[in-house]
């Protein structure tokens, strides 16, 4: 899908600088694409985080996680406590400050 991999693409090149605040990133792949292809798309776009793929029956863990669109974004605090979710690549530093866009 073209936006996730727009949004990942996007994450990859944010990285050092979001490492640096103490995040971190990680990726679940939850399209109907198989390993390989995912794995190699990864490395061919040097992917820097971590980027799994979900073997569930996807449909029912979009449902179980709140999943409305692809990409889904969800922002945590070091707790895990989700703090943002559903939200664009361009408002990622708004989130992170816990301002409102």
């Amino acid at each position: 899908q073209r936006p996730s991999r727009y949004c990942m693409t996007q994450l990859a090149a944010a990285y050092d600088r979001l490492r640096t605040r103490g995040v971190m990133v990680a990726a679940v792949d939850t399209s109907e694409m198989d390993s390989e292809s995912v794995s190699r798309w990864s490395q061919e776009q040097r992917i820097p985080f971590a980027l799994g793929k979900a073997d569930a029956d996807l449909r029912q863990m979009r449902q179980t996680w709140g999943i409305r669109s692809l990409p889904w974004l969800i922002l945590t605090n070091a707790e895990h406590v989700v703090r943002a979710e559903g939200f664009t690549i361009d408002d990622l530093d708004v989130k992170i400050r816990g301002e409102k866009p």
